[in-house]
């Protein structure tokens, strides 16, 4: 569609162009170099550029505004995913490793699903395509699961958030939901900064 308007109001152009030239010819041939006529095409030549600039140029801050805009969105969500990725290393460490108390866990299992809703902010998802918000979707599960075994541990310990975790025993291979985690996150990290880097050609 973009395309169409394009060549449309390239054709305009062409067409007021042809046609102002036209008459500006007719009017030298005929009328000679100091005709009043020659004057008044020369006059709507001058204003009729005037007014392309004057269409043009606001045009194109415009869609420069959009873009930067775009832009901007897209590094807003890269920064969250990235403290995502970070914080679903700690919480696997904190299971790995124990040692920490209770309120260790929870905390961070709160505020970690808290900044996985900011995903969803109005303003960001204006500019999301749909396949970027499909991925942020997808994560919903994860996030779920994550928070369902945050619970089950803090009621097994009755909790008590002074509670000191011991570590959990190695998840196999490819039953860690954190690394799976992980992994999709990493991949929206790359869709999102395939999509700013294609706003910004």
């Amino acid at each position: 569609m973009k395309t169409f308007i394009r060549w449309l109001i390239l054709f305009l152009i062409l067409m007021v162009g042809a046609f102002l030239g036209a008459g500006l010819s007719r009017a030298l041939s005929v009328k000679g170099l100091e005709s009043s006529e020659v004057a008044g095409w020369v006059q709507a030549i001058g204003a009729t550029i005037g007014i392309g600039i004057a269409i043009w140029v606001p045009h194109q801050q415009r869609l420069e505004s959009v873009r930067e805009g775009r832009i901007r969105t897209f590094h807003h969500a890269m920064a969250i995913v990235n403290d995502l990725r970070s914080r679903v290393t700690y919480l696997k460490k904190i299971y790995a490793e124990g040692g920490r108390p209770l309120a260790a866990l929870t905390i961070t299992g709160a505020t970690f699903i808290r900044r996985y809703e900011t995903l969803f902010d109005r303003d960001l998802y204006a500019h999301l395509p749909g396949p970027i918000v499909d991925k942020i979707l997808d994560l919903s599960g994860s996030f779920n699961g994550i928070e369902t075994s945050i619970a089950v541990t803090a009621f097994q310990l009755e909790n008590k958030l002074s509670t000191v975790l011991g570590p959990l025993p190695p998840r196999p291979a490819g039953e860690d939901p954190f690394e799976e985690l992980y992994q999709h996150l990493d991949e929206l990290w790359t869709a999102l900064e395939a999509e700013a880097n294609a706003t910004r050609e």
